[in-house]
């Protein structure tokens, strides 16, 4: 880390102001504020420069978090990600209980299908088991455990409806941008006149079918000849 002195003036000199904003020679007119920064950069120590990078770190942080509102929600799911765990006990209990609480404040689910009061009830017990029995996995890994074994759902019927529901969120809209893209390239100019039943066999079979050296050939030609009773001649 390099620093210097910086004026605690409002009349910054062009090197300072380089220096400190990383503003380039066409963008010297641009504004520029240092009471953005707290406390006082007179003296250009290195306790200084510490403290203007972690103002400059939390205010990407707070821009970032307004930005994209849901990202503390998404982290609140490692609730079900043993492996995010701390490893001391009351480190773990406050954060997990951090968590449930962003999960229910986001959910706000009715009653009716969470209950979110027999949640908290249920997320000390649930902690403890899941450190004991998935210790070091992810989510994912865990839910494979836990979602087959009957007595989870006895004993935490509230938190593993909750866990359900944080499977089926989908991380990001990846899979729907893949699929227009997919869409786009089908359903062109000239193929415009596809129907609806059309347009979704070709889509499915475009992402999801085998290789075609693993496709029976003769199983489709007998489905498409069977189809329609016009098509009576036989093509072998």
């Amino acid at each position: 880390m390099k620093f210097i002195p910086i004026p605690n003036s409002k009349e910054v000199t062009k090197r300072s102001r380089r220096l400190v904003s990383g503003l380039d020679s066409e963008n010297e007119d641009s504004d520029f504020n240092l009471n953005m920064f707290h406390g006082n950069v007179e003296n250009g120590s290195l306790d200084e420069c510490i403290t203007i990078g972690k103002d400059f770190v939390q205010h990407v942080i707070d821009a970032l978090n307004n930005r994209f509102p849901d990202v503390t929600f998404f982290n609140a799911i490692k609730l079900f990600n043993p492996s995010s765990y701390p490893i001391e006990e009351n480190k773990r209990e406050k954060k997990t209980k951090e968590w449930m609480h962003k999960l229910i404040g986001k959910f706000n689910i009715d009653r009716q299908i969470v209950d979110m009061k027999r949640c908290f009830n249920e997320r000390e017990d649930f902690v403890g088991m899941l450190v004991r029995i998935a210790k070091g996995r992810g989510m994912h890994d865990a839910w494979d455990i836990c979602c087959k074994a009957q007595s989870w759902w006895q004993l935490f019927p509230g938190i593993m409806q909750l866990w359900q529901l944080c499977m089926t969120i989908p991380i990001s809209t990846t899979a729907c941008e893949r699929g227009f893209s997919r869409q786009n390239i089908i359903k062109n100019d000239i193929r415009n006149g596809l129907s609806l039943e059309t347009l979704d066999a070709l889509m499915f079979i475009s992402l999801n079918a085998q290789e075609t050296s693993n496709i029976c050939w003769r199983d489709i030609f007998n489905l498409w000849f069977e189809e329609k009773e016009r098509r009576i001649v036989s093509l072998k």
